[in-house]
């Protein structure tokens, strides 16, 4: 096995009954997928995620073990719910920042700078 499918399926692992589980992307099924595979996918036979979220698109508003791991169950009458949430309500987490000037540095060696939000 490689090194790579190795780190895939330890990844993989620790996903598994999250949020965010990719337990069913195996690494196999990934490379023979053209498109790609949408997180979550709690397994192996599920299709991926269509939309996030909304009941009867997302698996993990009825995912037996991501309910028992966080205790997180949306209301029967609600179509769509940020299960994630902080206060577990249901509702988004928005955060407004101010905005700031990026900073930058001049690479000492070179005519470039170097962006600090991007890496660049």
């Amino acid at each position: 096995m490689a090194a790579n499918e190795m780190a895939w399926n330890d990844y993989i692992k620790i996903t598994k009954d999250t949020d965010h589980t990719m337990w069913g992307m195996t690494y196999e099924r990934l490379k023979k997928s053209k498109e790609g595979i949408q997180w979550p996918c709690p397994s192996e036979d599920h299709p991926g995620t269509y939309k996030r979220y909304v009941r009867g698109m997302d698996p993990m508003f009825e995912h037996q073990g991501f309910i028992e791991k966080f205790g997180k169950k949306c209301r029967k009458i609600v179509r769509s719910c940020f299960y994630m949430d902080g206060k577990n309500e249901g509702r988004a987490n928005i955060f407004l920042r101010p905005i700031r000037e990026p900073k930058k540095c001049r690479v000492p060696t070179t005519p470039f700078y170097l962006d600090y939000r991007t890496g660049h």
